[in-house]
């Protein structure tokens, strides 16, 4: 599948990420759990982003509500109209950046993110609900549309201990649904890592790397 990958500015550059529910995370956090989880692409915003989010679980929640939800890239698109996809495959958009990635102040980094690329017949998506910003009133119909078909293609998956989910963050979007936690040491507790696809042969040499590490750089 490619090469381990962590992020030099996220979980401390750790490979493998404990997910469990934190009291107050921020809503955008993957430690969020009272609010639902957006649909989005995993650091979309990101020069290095992973080509694939895989998710391990070790305990789910008390009342097995909790879903990881999951939305294809190809399914959404085939709703959409010609103009809208045209405005998506052209425009690149502006996109904040997680937590992790923003400045000590708290401000944002802005990326520039082209939404749609890749060949019709397997369409390349780049979706965040709650970081893209369209530049214009069309862009903004066009991401709207887009996040509608979206929901219409969503599936939810709930993870089981032994579980292992693996998401190929060019094709799918993938969000997570709201659930209660008891905070009694027994709540849902998930492992993710990353990995990126290199290319083969001589330019592809990293690829013999046990791991790599990735500093921020925007898109």
């Amino acid at each position: 599948m490619g090469v381990p990958t962590a992020y030099r500015e996220l979980h401390s550059g750790s490979l493998l990420q404990d997910i469990y529910p934190s009291p107050n995370a921020h809503p955008l956090s993957a430690q969020s759990s009272t609010t639902p989880l957006a649909l989005h692409s995993e650091m979309l915003y990101h020069r290095w982003r992973p080509d694939f989010l895989l998710l391990a679980c070790s305990r789910a929640d008390h009342d097995g509500a909790a879903g990881t939800t999951v939305a294809s890239a190809r399914a959404a698109l085939s709703l959409l109209g010609a103009a809208e996809l045209e405005i998506l495959r052209e425009h690149r958009m502006a996109c904040g950046t997680d937590l992790a990635f923003r400045h000590t102040d708290g401000s944002s980094p802005q990326a520039h993110v082209l939404v749609v690329d890749g060949v019709p017949a397997d369409p390349r998506l780049a979706f965040d609900r709650d970081l893209l910003e369209p530049g214009d009133p069309s862009a903004r119909r066009a991401l709207q549309a887009l996040s509608e078909a979206l929901d219409e293609v969503t599936d939810t998956v709930r993870m089981r201990p032994g579980d292992l989910l693996i998401l190929d963050n060019a094709r799918v979007v993938h969000g997570r649904t709201a659930f209660t936690p008891r905070w009694d040491g027994h709540d849902r507790w998930l492992h993710r890592t990353y990995a990126r696809s290199l290319p083969r042969g001589p330019t592809g040499a990293e690829a013999a790397l046990p791991y790599q590490t990735k500093p921020f750089a925007p898109c």
